[in-house]
């Protein structure tokens, strides 16, 4: 297990005071530990549907991880299922990866095994002949250590890939696990992208305007605790040209587009914020300690291959546990919501708060919105929940309960209170 798990136990456990008795004649507690939230029309009727992943910890030292699917079976009515995914799932994706028309589902569980890379990416095929149930996970990838991965079709064969920010065994790079078209659902062995540095997280986008996925990623260059966490965001552009090297789809060096120090991704995501028709990065972070600050970080594309790095302080928000960007007001430009609980006063009381954002022309963000929140909240998505056409919030919160917050078709940009699902 990494920092990164540890430091989310701890804060669930010192501030979100949701530790409840199974039993009262046990001693053993447990507490739920939130770690991600999407969604997608799984069951081919036309409505979003809702899957998130936790782990249940206790206090006896034993975690197990849950994938809960929410089927919108009617208009804003939801039927739960629950299935027992590894130990700590950490990473969500909803893709069609065998491709049979139906969406299936990836999680990545970073507490997969004993040791320090020891992390599994496990799959769940959804059943042809019962749309909206899936098959028992299967392992796709072991022995990693990783936080983050993306799919994505690496080599053009209409079959989705993955990439994972971290190799097998750890060290510096992503790895790809290609597809098998002969047996679809499984993957070849992997082969390393020689990324400098220990990636930390992933996402895919054209940003070199040639039709195709390019692979944008964040890499801490330092570990060392004294390092301040030294790191930069690459860009290795997608290439026609396999053979340059072993499975070789994306140019390796990449180009560093931006560098920072003291703070940890927590997302990223490649669209056109000023409006020039140029794909942009924008990468949300929070700090590593107090000694920095929050940010997101813009790089603006501009004409002959140039770039502009816009940086915009959140450091005055609060409630920055999980980011999302995406179109929060249908005007195509990529908004940014945050959600997060903290603690406020003495003695201190847990208080939670949703935050949004707008880019301007110039490439920074201005706070739109600040809603509290009834329930500890700690990761959000955008998904048309209602089928509108307009993204809206969904949220996983406290004692694993997933919510949801309407976009305002009359008030774009606007949302209703939080509803649990």
């Amino acid at each position: 297990m990494r920092f990164v798990s540890l430091a989310c136990i701890a804060l669930a456990l010192a501030l979100a005071g949701c530790i409840e008795p199974e039993d009262p004649a046990e001693a053993v507690s447990t507490v739920w530990v939130q770690t991600d939230i999407a969604g997608a029309d799984l069951d081919s009727d036309s409505r979003a549907d809702i899957v998130t992943i936790a782990s249940q910890q206790s206090s006896a030292g034993v975690a197990d991880g849950f994938l809960k699917i929410y089927r919108q079976t009617a208009p804003g009515s939801f039927v739960t299922t629950l299935i027992q995914v590894g130990r700590y799932p950490w990473r969500l994706k909803i893709d069609d990866v065998n491709g049979d028309g139906a969406p299936d589902l990836l999680v990545l569980d970073v507490i997969g095994g004993s040791g320090v890379s020891d992390d599994v990416l496990y799959l769940l095929l959804q059943d042809a002949n019962n749309r909206g149930r899936f098959l028992p996970p299967r392992v796709v990838a072991s022995g990693l250590a990783a936080n983050d991965f993306v799919v994505t079709d690496v080599n053009f064969d209409l079959a989705p890939d993955v990439v994972t920010a971290g190799i097998p065994g750890g060290g510096s790079g992503a790895a790809q696990y290609l597809q098998t078209l002969v047996s679809r659902g499984f993957f070849r062995d992997p082969t390393t992208l020689a990324i400098e540095g220990r990636v930390a997280r992933v996402a895919t986008g054209d940003v070199g305007g040639s039709g195709r996925a390019d692979l944008v990623s964040y890499a801490v260059l330092d570990t060392g605790a004294a390092a301040d966490a030294p790191g930069q965001l690459v860009v290795n552009y997608s290439t026609l040209l396999a053979g340059l090297g072993p499975e070789t789809y994306f140019l390796t060096p990449g180009r560093v587009m931006a560098s920072h120090v003291g703070v940890s991704a927590q997302a990223i995501q490649v669209a056109d914020v000023d409006g020039n028709g140029l794909d942009d990065i924008v990468t949300c972070f929070t700090a590593i300690s107090t000694a920095f600050q929050p940010r997101i970080s813009v790089v603006l594309q501009r004409p002959v291959n140039q770039i502009e790095v816009v940086d915009t302080s959140i450091a005055s928000l609060s409630g920055l546990d999980g980011f999302v960007v995406a179109d929060l007001n249908g005007d195509g430009s990529p908004d940014v919501a945050t959600t997060g609980f903290f603690p406020v006063g003495s003695p201190s009381t847990v208080r939670s708060r949703t935050n949004i954002l707008a880019p301007t022309v110039t490439g920074r963000y201005v706070q739109t919105a600040a809603i509290d929140m009834p329930v500890a909240m700690s990761r959000i998505n955008a998904v048309d929940v209602d089928g509108d056409g307009l993204n809206d919030l969904v949220l996983l919160g406290d004692s694993n309960r997933a919510y949801v917050m309407y976009q305002s078709f009359v008030l774009r940009g606007t949302f209703s209170a939080p509803r649990q699902l």
